[in-house]
């Protein structure tokens, strides 16, 4: 609260939850560029100078309107720098940042030889999730699959135990389907709860996609709309679990590729 016509000091960058009902907040990006931010999470810029609002900063909103304000720590890359990321690639697969698109962009690419892996996770690969059934999660990627699915291939974003196979996945799994976006969902118990293709056909267009915990129901949604949704109780347990993505093509002897805009998760802080 300022008084008296004296200034009111902002950081740069500074992350803010949702406001209380009925009031506002005001915050400044990285850049300097102030936005206020109402209960609804909509995020307007003041004062009409132009300016884009951080990734992050929206991202934080739309899971505390899923979770609660209470969820304040966030991960994840807008893929400026290759020290963000981890790649883990076999055959010919990459994991490059584009040196052509705009605000930051990772190209997983298989190549073409076949059996070929990229995949990637943030760069500690550490556990962002510390429990993916006992505790609220919400993780998003903002991503395209370029490049045409077959029966043989898979490009996904993932969420991944630290210690076991990949958990939870949205994309395309080209044994399950190939004409529409899919879903699987497993557990550390080895059961599958999902594995099934959505009603929204597969395109090689920007979508957002998100996975999220709210201890009712593992959610997958697709810019805004939830795909599938399943009860949390029915995971046979929990582990720790980090986020990624990946881009495989079998034995297709051509690139299957997915560019990711950005990633990122957010939980309760320790």
């Amino acid at each position: 609260m300022t008084t008296n016509n004296s200034p009111l000091y902002l950081p740069k960058g500074g992350l803010v939850g949702l406001p209380p009902a009925g009031e506002i907040a005001i915050f400044a990006d990285a850049n300097g560029n102030v936005f206020k931010i109402d209960e609804a999470g909509s995020v307007t810029a003041i004062g009409g100078g132009g300016g884009t609002i951080s990734n992050s900063l929206v991202v934080l909103a739309r899971a505390q309107s899923l979770l609660g304000t209470q969820y304040t720590s966030i991960g994840g890359t807008d893929f400026y720098q290759a020290s963000d990321f981890t790649a883990v690639n076999s055959g010919s697969g990459t994991a490059t940042l584009s040196a052509a698109a705009r605000s930051g962009m990772l190209k997983l690419s298989t190549g073409v030889t076949t059996t070929s892996t990229a995949s990637i996770t943030l760069a500690t690969n550490a556990s962002q999730i510390d429990n993916v059934k006992t505790s609220k999660f919400y993780a998003v990627w903002r991503a395209a699959l370029v490049t045409a699915a077959d029966a043989l291939t898979s490009q996904a974003l993932t969420i991944t135990g630290n210690s076991g196979p990949t958990i939870f996945q949205i994309g395309c799994r080209g044994p399950t389907g190939t004409g529409f976006f899919n879903v699987f969902a497993g557990d550390d118990g080895g059961n599958i709860r999902e594995n099934v293709s959505t009603i929204v056909p597969i395109d090689t267009v920007f979508h957002t996609f998100e996975i999220w915990n709210d201890l009712i129901n593992i959610n997958f949604a697709m810019d805004g709309a939830v795909l599938v949704s399943f009860a949390t109780a029915l995971l046979s347990g929990g582990v720790p679990a980090h986020i990624g993505a990946n881009a495989v093509n079998g034995a297709t002897a051509t690139n299957r590729e997915v560019d990711i805009d950005y990633m990122f998760v957010v939980t309760a802080p320790n």
